[in-house]
Formats: C-alpha cells, structure tokens, sequence
C-alpha cells in the first residue's frame, strides 16, 4: 500500500509536464516525419527477428512465476519507492495523456508545422486503438489481480468488478503504445529511448504496487506495440480520408509517378527460417 504524503505539486501535474516534454520532444525531427526511411539491413531484420520469441519465452517464465515476483515487489516497500509510485503512476492515466496528446496535434496544426502535425495525429490515433483493444479485453478476460495474494490462475470473464480487470494494464498499453508510436514517427534512438525507458518504470511501478501480474505487464506491452505498429503502418500507407494523407517517399515518387511501392511502406511480415520463428517490423 502506497502511504499518503503531502506535495506541493499534484502528482497529476507532474506527470503532464513528463509527458509534454517527451512528446514535445518529437519537434526537432518534425522536417523528417513526412519521408519514409529506407528498408532496414539484413542485421536489423535478424534482430527483429528474435524480439517475439524473446517476449514470448519471458511472458511464459514470468506467467510460472507471477506468484512468487509479486510476494517479493509487496514485500519490499520503501517510503521513497512509494512516493515514487505515486509520482509515476499518473503517466499512465487517459486523464492526463489525452489532454496532451490533443495539444500536440492542434498546435503545430495551428501554427502551420502540419508534418508535425500529422504526425503527432498518427501517434494520438495509434494511442487509441491501443486503448481500445485493452478495454475491450480486460472484462473479457476477467484476471483477478494480486493484491490479496492469491494464485494467477483466477479469471472470471465478463466480470465488471475491478478486482478481476487485471489483464490488461491500462497504463502499461498506454504508456507503450505511445512509446512505440513515437520511435516509429522519429526514427531515432534519442526519442524512443526514454519514451521506452517511461513505459517500462510504469510497468515496474504496476507490480510494485500490486495492481498488476508481471506477465500481465509483458503481455500488454507486447500487445500495445502490435497494436499500435499495425496502426501506424495502415495510417503512413493509406492515410485517413481528409484527415490524415499518406506518407510518400519523395524518391519512391519521382520513379513512379506518385505512387509508393510496397518495399517502403514498412510492411508486418511474419519471418520463418531455419532459427527462429516471429513476427518482424519493417521501419
């Protein structure tokens, strides 16, 4: 339990400023978010490669274990690491993501920067159908949550009682499908870097507090990113009627009369060789 401290600054507040300045952060690469980048090497499809298998074995160790990781994270409380679980915790909350998202598409709308604009359009809409598929599925799935030490194995589907929503975390798809949105609008480490490092302290913070399994935390990170990949990708090809036009590769367009050929539209392709067996993301 999380004890109760005064601030000076609500944590809400401060979770919106993190959250402005990691998107915000997007700006200096805004000349850049209207052009696809090449096909990566066969070094980065490799490594791609293996990113599913590795999330697929630690969501398989971690399910075995979820019991015991929690015992251990509600077993360890400190009155520091509780002040910054109350701090950490408001970045994944819709109240304080959406306003900002809104903010990062209206405004540079307003002051004429539109490729930032549609982009930050595309990571807000990538948000959403994160969002979406976690609130359809956790009553569908109807986990019960650890906080009264019980084992993992407890679902009850079509539950409306907030003890059995723990699958999956609201904050941890939040969180990561806006990390995931904004590495693949950048295209650099300098982004995706600490928007990553943000989505996973939420994460560490939903099984400090006993609000969420770990395997829940894997399984929704690794569901907020497909999700929101497969957004992105149909959003930068296709576009959304007269909202949102589609990305061109301005090389691509001046040897097909305007038309982007399918090699750099950053297709999702399920991979199969003789070691390994995943899905790979092109971007």
């Amino acid at each position: 339990m999380i004890h109760p401290e005064r601030a000076r600054v609500p944590a809400g507040t401060i979770g919106g400023w993190l959250l402005g300045a990691m998107m915000l952060s997007a700006v200096p690469c805004a000349a850049q978010t209207d052009t696809a980048i090449a096909p990566p090497s066969t070094a980065t499809r490799v490594h791609q490669a293996y990113v599913w298998p590795a999330v697929a074995g630690a969501l398989v160790v971690t399910s075995l274990d979820d019991r015991r990781l929690s015992a251990v994270a509600l077993s360890h409380h400190t009155r520091a690491l509780d002040k910054l679980a109350r701090d950490v915790g408001p970045l994944g909350e819709a109240r304080n993501i959406v306003p900002v998202l809104a903010v990062s598409v209206i405004a540079p709308r307003i002051v004429g920067q539109r490729a930032l604009s549609d982009a930050m359009l595309r990571v807000a809409l990538g948000y959403a159908a994160g969002d979406g598929v976690e609130s359809v599925l956790k009553p569908l799935v109807g986990r019960h949550r650890p906080t009264d030490g019980g084992t993992q194995w407890r679902f009850h589907p079509f539950s409306n009682e907030e003890q059995w929503h723990s699958f999956p975390s609201a904050h941890v798809a939040h969180t990561v499908a806006i990390a995931t949105a904004l590495a693949m609008e950048s295209h650099t480490r300098w982004i995706a870097v600490p928007a990553y490092g943000v989505a996973t302290v939420v994460g560490l913070q939903r099984v400090y507090t006993g609000a969420h399994w770990g395997s829940d935390v894997i399984a929704s990170a690794a569901l907020a990113a497909a999700v929101t990949s497969a957004t992105d990708t149909m959003l930068r090809r296709h576009g959304l009627r007269w909202l949102l036009p589609p990305v061109r590769h301005p090389a691509a367009e001046a040897h097909t009369g305007g038309e982007e050929p399918d090699s750099v539209v950053h297709p999702l392709r399920v991979e199969i060789t003789p070691r390994t067996l995943g899905i790979t993301w092109t971007f």
